[in-house]
């Protein structure tokens, strides 16, 4: 069963929509978390506001309900390659918005800051998900021996504001 804050695109054309791409960390392009953690790196690929007026809505399934996730008048949304070394561990943190996650490469393992269990969420290659930001506590590891590859949309990023990544503290529901 997925987290109930990650949604799980299933028809090719939902992946197709959600092909931009969780979560991470990265001011202005590289920064490793903390000095216990192995680099997490991120390219910012594009940055932009939109043109006209965006309203998003996102539906996802929390604990067995789908519910709604709206942003109105959508801010700046960035494009971010982000790569993960073997062992590497984002950190807790949220993003102000939405974030569409595709993995491109490896395997990539999502742990939900209100799972008390714990249960890491892995995500493989050609899978999407999406985080629904707005606060929402998580991370996310390289549990595996392949470099990860991810490609991240992030919506509603404020102007002026030079990474979608929003550090937060750990949350205690797991040992990291």
């Amino acid at each position: 069963m997925r987290s109930p804050n990650a949604f799980r695109p299933r028809s090719a054309r939902t992946a197709a929509i959600v092909t931009a791409s969780m979560t991470l960390l990265i001011l202005g392009g590289f920064q490793a978390v903390r000095a216990d953690h192995l680099p997490v790196h991120g390219t910012i690929l594009a940055r932009g506001p939109f043109t006209e007026e965006l309203d998003l809505k996102v539906k996802a399934r929390i604990g067995g309900d789908l519910e709604l996730f709206q942003v109105d008048d959508a801010a700046d949304t960035i494009v971010q390659q982000i790569t993960v070394q073997p062992g590497g561990f984002t950190g807790w943190h949220s993003h102000p918005g939405p974030a569409f996650v595709t993995v491109a490469q490896g395997t990539f393992t999502y742990y939900d800051g209100e799972d008390e269990s714990c249960t890491g969420l892995p995500y493989g290659p050609g899978e999407s998900f999406v985080d629904i930001g707005q606060g929402h506590v998580h991370s996310a590891r390289n549990e595996g021996t392949d470099v990860v590859s991810l490609y991240v949309m992030y919506f509603d990023v404020p102007p002026g504001v030079t990474s979608p990544f929003i550090a937060a503290e750990n949350p205690g529901v797991c040992p990291f």
